[in-house]
């Protein structure tokens, strides 16, 4: 086997390794909007549940719009949806 067979070898290997890495990392970043997205989702079903009309278009796009960073802060609302008397004192929170 000449050296440039083992380079090529090599390049090769580091090719499917880089490859599969991305694939790794493709597959976490899309598991994780998947379950943002169905986060965000559940929480406009209890919203529009418990305070029916008052849910505008506002509303649905600070829920639909919140990004990765506020995931907690979408948690955080879903917690409070049930205890809380108005949406104002939801986002406020």
């Amino acid at each position: 086997m000449s050296t440039q067979d083992i380079v090529e070898l090599w390049r090769q290997e580091a090719v499917q390794e880089g490859f599969q890495q991305g694939e790794r990392a493709g597959f976490q970043q899309g598991e994780r909007a998947g379950f943002q997205q169905g986060e965000r989702a559940g929480l406009l079903r209890l919203l529009r549940r418990r305070f029916g009309h008052e849910v505008d278009v506002h509303a649905e796009q600070r829920v639909a719009t919140a990004s990765i960073d506020q995931v907690e802060q979408v948690e955080t609302w879903t917690e409070r949806v049930l205890t809380v008397a108005t949406l104002a004192e939801l986002f406020a929170g």
